[in-house]
């Protein structure tokens, strides 16, 4: 008996030495816990990198790549091409975003897609046409992952195809001066353009979908609308009075003009939101045709073609 015990310590011990090592060797489950004791690994080819948490996930999962570029001014900026978190361990794909900004604090720049993408999309539909209420894009911070990084300013960049079907949503971080940081939507109209022919569009809840202009954001373009006539107005009596010519004249042309691309502007100019979409954009006003999406200019840089080519005319 004493042998029999004695012969199978050893086995045991041997065995419980497999099943210890084992256990270290494979990914915890759960949430990931403390980042600061992790060690992260980066391999390098060229200027693509790929960086993991050592020990955590295998070759198809627990990674990110991206790619380094430097800016004309010295800065850096990081394009971020792929994110993969693990399926059994909570927080792997923030805690490697987290470590790729720390590394590379001047700029990242990324393509939103596929959850981040279609859950900004939804979120951006319910405002449909442009975002009126949510400019600062605080609504999608609470929806979008991508977004909930605080510390940094977001900018989100939309771009259409030169056909005008579909696009890229682009998002920039920078570290910000202070506090959480704030989020900007660089071109509302264009991120409508962007959602309404974006193949993203099937991923989205059809009662999600946009399909007309909310009274809210309707109310807000035509007072837009009015402002743009008011904005004629002053523009027309300010040039009128350096040149010496009739205020009613220059009036006349840059309010027929406007009711070339927008239709019938009324008497204060309300009219032409029934034909455009009309939002501020600092100090300029954006004008969106409802039907024509190639169609989009910006109110000031127009007006003063316009003036130039009166101007022109009269000499």
């Amino acid at each position: 008996m004493n042998i029999q015990i004695k012969r199978s310590i050893p086995f045991l011990l041997m065995l419980l030495m497999a099943l210890s090592g084992s256990v270290a060797d494979a990914a915890p489950k759960g949430r990931l816990g403390s980042v600061s004791k992790r060690d992260f690994v980066v391999k390098k080819d060229g200027n693509d990198y790929r960086m993991r948490i050592k020990n955590i996930g295998d070759d198809d999962e627990g990674y990110i790549d991206y790619t380094l570029a430097t800016t004309p001014d010295g800065g850096t900026i990081v394009q971020i091409d792929g994110i993969k978190g693990v399926k059994t361990i909570k927080g792997v794909g923030k805690a490697l975003k987290k470590e790729v900004l720390r590394r590379h604090p001047s700029e990242i720049r990324s393509q939103l897609v596929n959850v981040n993408g279609v859950k900004l999309l939804t979120e951006w539909a319910k405002g449909y046409p442009h975002r009126a209420s949510d400019k600062n894009g605080e609504k999608l911070r609470r929806v979008v992952p991508a977004l909930k990084f605080e510390g940094f300013d977001y900018e989100i960049t939309a771009e259409s195809t030169r056909s005008g079907y579909a696009g890229s949503i682009f998002l920039v971080m920078r570290a910000a001066k202070r506090g959480k940081g704030t989020i900007k939507i660089e071109d509302p109209l264009e991120l409508d353009k962007v959602l309404l022919t974006s193949p993203q569009r099937s991923k989205i809840s059809k009662s999600k979908l946009p399909k007309a202009g909310t009274e809210e954001s309707d109310k807000e373009s035509e007072a837009f609308a009015k402002a743009a006539g008011k904005y004629i107005a002053k523009l027309a009596k300010d040039k009128s009075k350096r040149q010496s010519f009739s205020n009613n004249d220059l009036v006349k042309v840059l309010w027929e003009d406007m009711d070339d691309a927008c239709g019938s502007g009324g008497g204060n100019g309300s009219g032409w939101s029934k034909g455009c979409i009309f939002s501020k954009s600092g100090r300029t006003y954006r004008v969106q045709s409802r039907k024509r999406s190639s169609s989009r200019f910006d109110l000031d840089d127009r007006m003063e073609d316009r003036v130039k080519e009166f101007i022109k005319k009269k000499r």
